[in-house]
């Protein structure tokens, strides 16, 4: 039996390792997120705001650099278009995810 054969799950647990802590970094800035979005629309605090879309516009960047220089790879060179919308993408997500969790935590 080759190395191949005896451990067929060794990529399937490398990206586990990989990804999982980096999964829960993200959602640890979401949580910020989420308190500062409520800090600054329920007490009306505008450094919470500036705080709030500064940290916004710095995740969504974050993710959009990550995907693409960590999961796809150098190799991966898209046209500019692209990244831009993709990383609007992103941001849209993010503000999905936190305004559809929000009415529950409130």
């Amino acid at each position: 039996m080759s190395k191949k054969q005896k451990y067929p799950l060794k990529k399937l647990d490398e990206g586990i390792l990989k990804y999982v802590p980096k999964f829960f970094e993200i959602l640890g800035w979401v949580t910020i997120l989420g308190v500062l979005r409520f800090i600054s629309f329920e007490k009306k605090l505008i450094s919470a705001i500036v705080f709030y879309a500064i940290g916004f516009l710095l995740l969504a960047l974050y993710m959009q650099v990550y995907v693409f220089y960590e999961i796809l790879g150098k190799k991966y060179t898209p046209k500019k278009g692209l990244l831009l919308v993709l990383g609007m993408l992103f941001a849209l997500s993010m503000f999905w995810l936190l305004e559809s969790i929000m009415p529950h935590i409130t």
